[in-house]
């Protein structure tokens, strides 16, 4: 919808005259449909409509008066934990053309969804969006990575928070911060990771490769993981998993060596040979690279 208004017969000034009140009439009525002033904005679009009634953007104008304010009603029955639900699904079923007005009636209508899930303390705004998406949407990357941090401190972990959580760090530079929450979302719930929703594309190769159980060593050695230290190393038979395993030797071989515990550094490096001979062929490497004894 391009809102192009076609020209009229009267002299040039007269139409400019015409085409500029048109113009300020047609604005001010989105401006005042982004503040919900629903009455005030019919009656802008209105006033175009009746001056010009083949005025595509003042019909179109009129039509979303009409909409949202039903909207509004029938949202301000809701109980106050279903409100910004509500209104994000009305608003994500609608269509915003690529123009000024509709575009800031967009904006702001994402405004009063993220106000209203803040307000009302509801952070799943459906089942597969969170208030931290709607802060993504409306380009704001930092204030998604804090309202994830918060409801997780606060309420509970999942492996796909955290890994949208990582994603987000990820996507903002912090790649030391987003590779803790890649790592141990990795340790704790290897099969609940989708290669596709990995953002670091170096470590969605290697796991892709390897496979989620054994991509916690695997991107240590390729640089992408830090080393973590895990509660389950304190009962080490119990672990069953042979990727944290696996990881659980390197940790200790790299523990060790730092502390410069040679001879037991070159016990756990023969554990790591024997558990993965491929693994180790690739610390190695990387041991020669470092001059590490």
């Amino acid at each position: 919808m391009d809102f192009i208004n076609e020209p009229s017969n009267q002299s040039p000034d007269h139409q400019l005259n015409l085409f500029s009140w048109q113009s300020e009439q047609l604005a001010e009525g989105w401006k005042l449909l982004a503040d919900f002033n629903f009455d005030k904005a019919e009656s802008n679009f209105q006033m175009v409509h009746q001056q010009h009634n083949d005025d595509e953007e003042a019909v179109f104008g009129l039509n979303l008066c009409s909409a949202w304010e039903l909207t509004f009603e029938n949202c301000s029955l809701k109980s106050d934990s279903d409100k910004a639900s509500v209104l994000f699904t009305e608003w994500n079923n609608s269509s915003f053309p690529m123009a000024w007005g509709p575009q800031l009636l967009r904006k702001s209508l994402l405004h009063k969804i993220i106000n209203l899930a803040i307000e009302n303390k509801v952070f799943q705004i459906n089942d597969s969006i969170t208030l931290a998406d709607l802060y993504l949407i409306d380009e704001k990357p930092e204030l998604a990575e804090l309202a994830l941090q918060d409801f997780i401190t606060n309420h509970h972990k999942t492996t796909s928070l955290q890994i949208n959580l990582a994603n987000i760090q990820w996507n903002l530079g912090k790649r030391k911060e987003a590779g803790q929450n890649y790592m141990e979302a990795l340790i704790t719930n290897p099969d609940e990771i989708e290669v596709k929703n990995i953002k670091n594309d170096t470590l969605a190769t290697i796991i892709h490769k390897f496979g989620a159980d054994m991509a916690p060593a695997w991107g240590w050695i390729f640089g992408q993981l830090p080393l973590m230290k895990f509660n389950k190393f304190k009962e080490p038979e119990k672990i069953t998993r042979k990727g944290f395993y696996t990881y659980y030797i390197l940790f200790t071989a790299e523990m060790l060596a730092h502390q410069k515990k040679y001879n037991e550094t070159i016990a756990w490096r023969k554990q790591l040979k024997e558990c993965n001979p491929d693994l180790w062929c690739a610390y190695f490497d990387l041991l020669k690279r470092r001059k590490l004894k």
